[in-house]
């Protein structure tokens, strides 16, 4: 197969669209995870709470 400029720039292109791509979803799965692990704290700071209020109410 012989390597014409077109058939290289073509090839180029492709490989930076994905590369662009890729990036893009690993900042996105960064802008996601701390934003999880906020609910989590938030959750499981909300069950002891609601376990406390549980334990007042049956004195």
């Amino acid at each position: 197969m012989v390597w014409t400029k077109r058939k290289r720039m073509k090839r180029r292109k492709k490989v930076g669209k994905v590369k662009r791509e890729r990036e893009k979803q690993m900042t996105k799965e960064k802008m996601t995870k701390p934003r999880d692990s906020l609910q989590d704290t938030e959750l499981l700071s909300m069950v002891g709470l609601l376990m406390d209020l549980v334990a007042v109410l049956k004195r």
